[in-house]
């Protein structure tokens, strides 16, 4: 009965970092933060995931994302062209130079999942498997949230400082 509390409250006590750790991995020098996707409506088409990729390591590339619940999962890059906003295949995948860290959002790139076989729910998780060119295979747990991370951390701020 002894060891069943002690695992129990270990678990418990454990818990925060487990979940703190979702949308987070390493894979050789490449450290990957920040992975999440925007949950979809009842009757899902195609959704867009972001991360952020940090490269300790020599040049490497992402070349391939693939999810279970999309039918086909592609690197995008969205360039303004002619004054509008075009999404391009990234078919030569998306370069990560060494030492450096790339912010897919900021950067303009984005993981588009199409054709999904389910609804995403926000506050749920969605394994994805990400291919780079040297690393090799790795599969993330990617946060699905309505609303980006920077804005429900803004929006979080702001009524924090309602409540001052």
């Amino acid at each position: 009965m002894r060891i069943i509390r002690f695992a129990a409250l270990a678990f418990a006590a454990c818990l925060p970092f487990c979940t703190a750790l979702a949308g987070e991995a390493s894979l050789g020098d490449l450290s990957i933060s920040g992975a999440w996707a925007r949950a979809t409506p009842p009757w899902p088409v195609a959704t867009l995931g972001f991360l952020t990729i940090a490269n300790a390591g020599d040049d490497d590339r992402l070349m391939a994302v693939a999810a279970p619940v999309a039918g086909q999962s592609v690197l995008h890059r969205v360039v303004l062209e002619n004054g509008q906003a075009i999404m391009l295949p990234q078919q030569e995948g998306i370069p990560l130079s060494s030492g450096e860290t790339l912010d897919m959002a900021r950067a303009g790139f984005h993981l588009m999942f199409i054709g999904l076989k389910e609804p995403l729910d926000d506050g749920t998780k969605m394994p994805v498997e990400l291919t780079f060119e040297k690393a090799g295979k790795i599969t993330v747990e990617f946060d699905i949230r309505k609303t980006p991370p920077a804005i429900a951390a803004a929006g979080a701020e702001s009524a924090q400082d309602k409540t001052k």
